[in-house]
């Protein structure tokens, strides 16, 4: 698809010619920078697309890697919570049975 450029091409043959280039090689190269500033244009509009359009996929694939994420440092959570049980029961029977002795 051909984007408008806004490159007035008539007068930039008409510098060409003034400057000494052939009617012919000023037709042609603005022609041809005609081209590369259009091509330049649909690559930039491209980018622009794929910038403002993030993709279903990607989207779907960052939210599972956030669940998945989650999921794990749950998993951590408890693992943690357990351990500090423990510590804290142990802790506890031995607190009783410092407080049992001293009381004899």
């Amino acid at each position: 698809m051909a984007h408008v450029v806004p490159f007035d091409t008539l007068a930039y043959a008409k510098t060409l010619k003034a400057h000494g280039i052939s009617a012919e090689h000023a037709e042609a190269h603005t022609r041809a920078l005609l081209q590369v500033l259009q091509e330049r244009m649909s690559i930039k509009q491209e980018t622009q697309n794929i910038v403002d359009k993030p993709s279903v996929s990607s989207n779907k694939d960052f939210e599972n890697n956030i669940d998945t994420t989650f999921a794990r440092l749950e998993s951590n959570f408890s693992k943690y919570k357990i351990e500090l049980i423990q510590w804290m029961c142990s802790i506890s029977f031995c607190q009783a049975i410092i407080i049992i002795l001293a009381l004899k």
